[in-house]
């Protein structure tokens, strides 16, 4: 599938099954070893507050930010960002080396790897300019804490998570730090690269990375579920791509197995009426014994003499509008759902 993706996208990407890079997954050492250059100081102190407003009361982030400055000589800011429609951009701003560095990468990268991404590029440009005592912040927790603990194994992109280790100055006269802090603030300098990530995915040039197998992986993904969704959308397949528009959102999830089994089977349109169980061979006729027509579930919930008083539940909620009035409209709404799912348990239906 991989390979097909990339016949179909070559131009756009420059990557090859021959050219990519792999990195064989690397086995968490047995024992506990942290990055001593990566600092979660600031998590550990939120984790004992409640929210931002607690925590500002005693460790202020100004106050953090400037004790940075003052222990080293300069300062990153990174940050990345990945719009609705896929576009992405990464900034990185350094207020003590006048630096903004913005940078378009390609479309639907994670928004894990575009974080890991800038705080790679705060590397390289610290290597290519010979700094040795620099902090870059970051507010993405996720890759900190890869970092932290070597999580080459949990990471979707180990390949980057170890080319941004390897690149951190390893010398005894370096003094380099990787922290987290978090975007919620209202600092400044975080709202700048903030800002400047925005504003990145509208450059005209992409800049190409370095693709391995664990970046397509994601972008294959994606591409299966939109050809996926167009074909739905086109020539839809069965009862419920009949019924349903294309989506790719998760269902809702239930307090009990036997509530969830019930709304499947509402959602997929194959339940144990008589018209379900005609189906595979379980009725003689799949007729409604009290109204006399096929017992379907477009029956039970619209026609059915028996289930008046379910429709009058619905009706009650004033939550469904008249254009809605239909098996796709009065399935999609939660309540609704809610409601059909305890009348038929209310009732002992054997739905």
């Amino acid at each position: 599938m991989i390979d097909v993706f990339l016949h179909n996208h070559n131009a756009s990407l420059h990557a090859t099954p021959q050219n990519l890079s792999y990195l064989s997954p690397i086995n968490a050492s047995p024992f506990t070893v942290q990055n001593s250059n990566i600092d979660l100081s600031f998590f550990d102190a939120m984790s004992t507050h409640s929210n931002i407003v607690s925590l500002n009361s005693t460790i202020n982030i100004d106050s953090c930010i400037d004790e940075i400055f003052e222990n080293f000589d300069h300062v990153f800011f990174v940050d990345g960002s990945v719009k609705p429609d896929g576009k992405v951009g990464v900034a990185i701003f350094s207020p003590t080396l006048n630096l903004n560095l913005q940078l378009k990468l390609p479309d639907n990268l994670q928004i894990y790897y575009v974080e890991g991404f800038a705080i790679l590029q705060a590397l390289t440009y610290a290597k290519n300019h010979s700094l040795f005592n620099f902090c870059i912040i970051s507010d993405n927790i996720k890759i900190i804490q890869d970092l932290l603990n070597y999580s080459f194994d949990l990471s979707p992109h180990p390949f980057l998570l170890h080319s941004i280790i390897t690149l951190v100055p390893s010398s005894g006269s370096s003094h380099v730090r990787i922290k987290w802090l978090p975007s919620s603030s209202n600092c400044t300098f975080l709202e700048t690269v903030d800002s400047l990530a925005s504003k990145a995915v509208s450059l005209p040039h992409i800049t190409e990375i370095g693709w391995t197998w664990h970046e397509l992986v994601h972008l294959t993904d994606n591409w299966v579920w939109r050809l996926w969704l167009e074909k739905w959308g086109s020539t839809p397949y069965g009862s419920y791509q009949a019924t349903y528009a294309p989506t790719s959102n998760q269902s809702i999830f239930f307090k009990s197995r036997r509530s969830e089994i019930i709304a499947h089977r509402i959602k997929f349109l194959h339940s144990q009426l008589n018209a379900g169980l005609f189906k595979i061979g379980k009725h003689p006729d799949g007729i409604c014994s009290t109204c006399g027509v096929s017992e379907s579930n477009h029956h039970f919930l619209f026609d059915c003499v028996s289930t008046v008083d379910l429709r009058k539940d619905i009706r009650s909620l004033g939550v469904v509008s008249p254009g809605s009035w239909n098996y796709r409209g009065l399935t999609s709404n939660n309540r609704v759902m809610d409601i059909i799912i305890k009348y038929i348990n209310s009732k002992n239906i054997n739905f």
